[in-house]
Parts: C-alpha cells; sequence; structure tokens
C-alpha cells in the first residue's frame, strides 16, 4: 500500500480498537450504575417496610406494596417464620436458601415464585432488624412480631437488561458507523496533506537531464514539506555541479587530448609529404614526447574518474611511509632539503610519491629560482610544506587552483607539461589519506603548499 493507504489504515484500526474498547468500558458503567440505582431503591424499600414494622407493631397484610416487578419478603430469623410477603405461595425455607446473604446486594432466581412472572434475574438487598428485647422469636397473641427479623426486597432486571440490550445494539451501529467515518475522513485529509508532495514529485519528474536548472517551489514555513522540498533542491544542486563538471571534464579532457593528436598528426603529415628529406629518427622522438604526454594526461583523468566514484576512503595498499625519504627522492639536488625532518605517516606509497612530485613539479614550473622543502612531525600530524619564490598565488584563487583544469599562469604551455590536473590529483589524494592541502604566502616571496596528514601511530589508533 501507498503512504495515504498506510496511514487510513492505520488510523482506522486504532481508532476501531480504541472506540471498542471506550463501548465496553462504557456499558460496564451503565450497567453498574443501573444495578446501583436498583439497589438504592431496594434499600429505600426496605428501610420503609421496616421501619413500618418497628413503629406499628402491626403484621403486614399479605402482598404488601408490591407488584409483579418487585418481590418483599419479611420472616423471623431464627425460626424462618414468613411474616408477610408479596407472593402469598412462598415459602419460608425456599426463601432462606434464596436469600442467603446479608452483606451485599445481589442477584437472585425467583423462578419458583407465580407472582414475579418467573423472573429468574432479580437484584435483592437485606435489611436485618434485631429485636432489643431479647423475646423468644414469633408473634404475639397482639399481632407484635417478636425476634430478630429480616427484610428483603427484590427488583426485576429486565428494565436493566433491556436498556443495555438497546446500549449493545446501539454501540454495533455506532462503532462501525463512526469508524467507517473515520477512514473516510482520514483518508480525504491525508490526501490533501500529500497533496504537496505529490506536486513537488510531478515538478521533480518534469526536470529532465537537459533541464537541471528548474527547482521545487518551497512552501512556506518551517515543517517537514519545506525541508523535503529544500532538500529536493539541495539535490538538484549536487545533481547540476555535478553534471556541468562532468561535461566541462569531458571539453577539457578532449581539448588537452586533441593537441598531442593534432601534433602527431601534423608532424607525421609532413614527414610523409617529404619522405626524402625526413629524419625519422628525430619524429620518431618528437612522437614519444607527445605519447608519453598522453599517457601521463590519462592516467591523471582515470585517477581522477575513480575517486569521483570512491564511495570511502581507501586502505588498499596503505602500509607505513617515511614521507622524509619520499621528499627527499623527488626533490633531487633541485630543491633545498633542509628543512626536512622524520615524518611517518600510512598509507599509499605510489600515491604519496605522486603527490610529492606533483607539488614539486608545480614548485619548479612557478620558481624564479628557489625551490624548498621540509617535514615535521607533531601532535599527531606530519606537516609537508613545498616553497616557491616565484610570484605566488592571489588568496582568491587558492581554492581554485585544486580543480580540474585550472590554469592561473596563462603563460604556462603545455609544452611544459601542465594540464591542470596536477593539483587536483594532489587533493584528491590527501583526501584519501584524510589530510588536509591549503596554499600560504611563502617566506621566499612565492607560494607555500601546505599538507597535513595523521601520523602513523595517529592512523593507528583510528583504524
Amino acid at each position: 500500500m501507498d503512504l495515504r493507504a498506510r496511514t487510513t489504515a492505520t488510523v482506522t484500526a486504532v481508532f476501531f480498537v480504541a472506540l471498542a474498547l471506550v463501548a465496553v468500558a462504557l456499558t460496564a458503567v451503565l450497567r453498574n450504575s443501573l444495578a446501583d440505582e436498583v439497589d438504592r431503591s431496594n434499600e429505600i424499600r426496605a428501610a420503609d417496610i421496616l421501619g413500618q414494622i418497628e413503629e406499628q407493631g402491626l403484621v403486614l397484610d399479605p402482598g404488601f406494596g408490591a407488584d409483579n416487578d418487585t418481590f418483599g419478603a419479611v420472616y423471623l430469623l431464627d425460626t424462618l417464620e414468613i411474616v408477610a410477603t408479596s407472593d402469598v405461595g412462598a415459602d419460608a425455607t425456599e426463601l432462606a436458601a434464596t436469600f442467603d446473604d446479608f452483606d451485599r446486594p445481589f442477584t437472585a432466581d425467583l423462578g419458583h415464585l407465580d407472582e414475579t412472572n418467573g423472573t429468574t434475574a432479580m437484584r435483592a438487598v437485606a435489611v436485618v432488624s434485631v429485636d432489643p428485647t431479647g423475646s423468644a422469636p414469633g408473634i404475639a397473641d397482639d399481632g407484635a412480631v417478636q425476634g430478630d427479623l429480616v427484610v428483603y426486597v427484590a427488583s426485576s432486571l429486565d428494565s436493566v437488561n433491556r436498556t443495555m440490550a438497546t446500549t449493545r445494539r446501539a454501540a454495533f451501529v455506532a462503532v462501525p458507523a463512526l469508524t467507517a467515518l473515520v477512514a473516510l475522513l482520514t483518508w480525504l485529509v491525508a490526501g490533501w496533506s500529500l497533496r504537496p508532495v505529490d506536486r513537488m514529485r510531478a515538478a521533480v519528474d518534469a526536470i529532465g537531464a537537459d533541464d537541471l536548472e528548474q527547482r521545487v517551489a518551497v512552501p512556506p514555513g518551517s515543517g517537514s514539506l519545506p525541508r523535503l522540498a529544500a532538500t529536493m533542491n539541495g539535490m538538484l544542486d549536487r545533481i547540476t555541479v555535478s553534471q556541468r563538471r562532468q561535461r566541462q571534464f569531458v571539453s577539457d579532457a578532449s581539448h588537452e587530448l586533441r593537441s598531442p593528436l593534432a601534433s602527431m598528426q601534423a608532424q607525421l603529415d609532413v614527414d610523409l609529404a617529404h619522405p626524402g628529406t625526413v629524419d625519422w629518427t628525430k619524429t620518431a622522438t618528437a612522437l614519444r614526447v607527445e605519447t608519453e604526454r598522453m599517457r601521463r594526461l590519462v592516467d591523471d583523468m582515470l585517477l581522477l574518474a575513480r575517486a569521483d566514484h570512491a564511495t570511502a576512503v581507501d586502505r588498499t595498499g596503505h602500509t607505513l611511509v617515511d614521507l622524509d625519504d619520499v621528499v627527499r627522492r623527488v626533490a633531487g639536488r633541485e630543491v633545498d632539503t633542509t628543512a626536512v625532518s622524520a615524518g611517518l605517516v600510512r598509507g599509499n606509497p605510489d600515491q604519496l610519491h605522486r603527490l610529492v612530485e606533483n607539488l614539486v613539479t608545480n614548485a619548479r614550473h612557478h620558481a624564479t629560482r628557489i625551490v624548498t622543502a621540509g617535514v615535521s612531525e607533531s601532535n599527531g600530524h606530519v606537516m609537508l610544506w613545498i616553497d616557491d619564490d616565484g610570484d605566488g598565488i592571489a588568496p582568491a584563487d587558492r581554492h581554485r587552483v585544486f580543480e580540474r583544469f585550472v590554469r592561473l599562469d596563462d603563460s604556462r604551455t603545455r609544452a611544459r607539461g601542465g594540464s591542470g590536473l596536477g593539483l587536483a590529483i594532489c587533493a584528491e589524494i590527501v583526501a584519501a589519506h584524510e589530510g588536509t592541502i591549503r596554499i600560504d604566502d611563502s617566506p621566499l616571496g612565492g607560494a607555500r603548499f601546505v599538507v597535513i596528514l595523521p601520523s602513523a601511530e595517529a592512523g593507528a589508533r583510528t583504524t
């Protein structure tokens, strides 16, 4: 089921169960309340009968003040002699067996009495009157009653049962009807509440791959729907940026690959046009340079493509690496490594070598004459920095240089090997090693590239 159907089913089921429980509870409370009313009525009538006997000292006539829905009986407790009863055919022994409770109201079966219409469910109460004279139980010559008396009054529960039957029938009709009404209202309200979601879905569905600039309208407020719309728009923004980045990457890569191919084709066309004057060794050397440029460019693009599809830090091949040894090996004699000290990290040796190589190559291309490198370790981190005495990088461009195919120096030519991917690769390698890279001002006057990586000891604790 969809969300609307699930919501309706859940609310309906909960409401039905709750309403059914409430109906059962109210029915029980109503029955107890009606029974209490019958008990109070019986107690009042019994007290009236007892008061008459105590005040007048007279034996009540058979059939006193009762009808077919109410039964009354007065008899001596010790002798079970009936003093008065609303049923002239009542037997004292049977009454004593039926009315066997003096402490609380109870339900009695009086079906054996003729004048109660065979009612088998009657609510009864008993009131006991103790004779203070201590006389022998019986009836005196003057008709006065002597001894302890028991006054029983029982009322039929037919009216109560009829009321309860009517209530149950009403509940059987009302509970399903109210449940159906709630289901209908929930279905309508859920549909109305989800209508903005449907509009968002339709809006997103209408956005094509070539029309990613459209956005979902954000409803007013700060509830779930505005947050959902903002999340969708954020997702569309990321998709747009990713698509634009991919298109730019393909365009730049095509442009970069076209240049060496065009150069090789032109060289071959010239040589084939004048085969007699061609120095094929020189041609092969020139072609080799161009193919090497293409190979490096393809390798760089492959590395960046893999980085784009990485879902987690790839620790494959990570070992202990002496970063200071890597710097000295890459730097050679042209780079001052006086500030290089021990720095042990955990990472991929080939990637770290390429990181240092790209940074040193970039510094050499932009330096006037001096390039220095340094490595230090402190507080669980290893810091690598490369300085040059070139023109430096403006603060506004220091983040942009790590984007792909970006060249800040227009005077740089492809003949010098720059494709605009070297620093982008550096950023990806640093990110894969959970480090950071930034650009500062160099004491030499140019740019300082600073890389901070977790030390081997810190990396071991985190893993």
